[in-house]
């Protein structure tokens, strides 16, 4: 029975702790033995054999380290040692990774190990950390730095924080030898925006592929929902926008301004709103707090007639898949992976920032009728993003190159 190891910051929660548990899901409808490492912060329920990689405290250790010295991913060594022994005795045929930013792991401690290891390592890239010397996105600002060797950061407030030093330079250099290294070590991008980035990256010189993300289309479908009774909004017209956290690059304060603007009968629901957060959002903003129930995000895309993603920076844009899946069409911004999941019969791409141009989408869309739209939007879901069609890719990956290894 050959044996998967995934690698992620999270545990069954999270968008790469869920798609993690996904992938082993199918693998082990193949006959796969599925094992996580985790890290100690985010955990929920899991089917994998689960391997923490760090202790509570050991976490809090490397977020104020990063946070003093910018050396995020480069402390906590004894923890990763102590995992590497464990990796060892599981032995694992293919050793997954995904989010190894996070606090909960040495990646040089990591990536020396898996040098000499020799067997089969994926790597898919959920974000730019991989190939950057400090942060995670860089689109609002356009940085190429990272194109060339990073150092003097402009994001060096950004995750993760570094309040006192820039090492940015020395990142980006270890990151550069660490990954070079690694022979048999295979690239996965999450959109076709994102493997564009990664072919002008130091990561170029290793086999990269996309594989776009899916979701459960069991689950993400459209549904019966009380929420407009629950919320006083039946006669409403329900703008809907979620996130795990808000902030000015997720648009939050282009969505404030479009609340101003919004016609009597028209609602803006933003999901994933902090306390601290609610307190300074307009009172016509409804305001809900964060939910992992699945079922109860695919109820308020259901009721939705817009499902609106006005993110800056989006490696793949999980809510916009989601909201069309159960019928409602989209509006994303002209920038990063957002625009490769519309198409002209499941929402409209608008450009960055333009509140005229958003609001225009929305009077579009609103005089067609979501009806017009739903059919196209399950379909192409159903086509492009499907959970089962798309990780299933990662399994034949797995499968090919176990066969490429033994060949050797």
């Amino acid at each position: 029975m050959p044996k998967l190891l995934q690698i992620d910051s999270c545990l069954g929660i999270g968008s790469t702790g869920k798609i993690a548990e996904n992938i082993a899901i199918l693998a082990r409808q193949r006959g796969w033995r599925t094992y996580m490492v985790h890290g100690s912060r985010y955990i929920g329920e899991s089917e994998q054999i689960p391997i923490p990689a760090i202790t509570r405290k050991g976490e809090y250790l490397n977020i104020l380290n990063s946070l003093l010295l910018d050396n995020h991913g480069l402390t906590g060594a004894k923890y990763t040692y102590q995992l590497i022994d464990k990796i060892k005795n599981i032995n694992p045929d293919i050793i997954q990774l995904h989010c190894i930013h996070g606090y909960y792991l040495n990646y040089k401690v990591l990536f020396e190990f898996l040098k000499d290891y020799k067997k089969p390592v994926v790597w898919t890239q959920h974000d730019c950390w991989g190939f950057t010397g400090h942060c995670a996105y860089f689109e609002k600002i356009h940085c190429e730095k990272w194109k060339r060797g990073c150092g003097s950061c402009d994001l060096k407030n950004t995750y993760p924080r570094s309040v006192l030093f820039d090492n940015s330079k020395k990142n980006w250099i270890i990151k550069n030898e660490l990954t070079s290294s690694i022979e048999n070590l295979t690239i996965v991008s999450v959109s076709y925006w994102l493997d564009k980035l990664v072919s002008q990256s130091f990561l170029s010189k290793k086999d990269h592929i996309v594989i776009p993300n899916g979701i459960d289309t069991n689950v993400f479908l459209p549904r019966k929902s009380k929420n407009k009774e629950k919320y006083g909004l039946e006669d409403k017209f329900i703008l809907l926008a979620a996130a795990t956290s808000w902030s000015d690059s997720k648009g939050l304060l282009d969505y404030i301004e479009i609340s101003k603007r919004l016609m009597e009968n028209e609602k803006l629901v933003l999901i994933g709103i902090t306390e601290g957060q609610r307190k300074y959002l307009p009172p016509n903003i409804l305001a809900l707090s964060r939910t992992n129930n699945a079922i109860e995000l695919a109820e308020w895309y259901s009721c939705a007639d817009i499902v609106m993603n006005l993110s800056y920076q989006e490696t793949f844009g999980l809510t916009t898949v989601e909201g069309m899946a159960c019928g409602s069409p989209g509006i994303v911004y002209n920038c990063t992976a957002s625009p490769e999941l519309i198409s002209p019969k499941t929402g409209i791409i608008v450009n960055p920032g333009d509140i005229e141009g958003v609001l225009n989408a929305i009077s579009i869309i609103k005089k067609a009728c979501k009806s017009e739209f739903s059919r196209e939007c399950r379909k192409r879901v159903m086509e492009n993003f499907d959970m089962d069609n798309q990780f299933k890719k990662y399994i034949d990956l797995y499968e090919e190159l176990l066969i490429n290894t033994r060949k050797n």
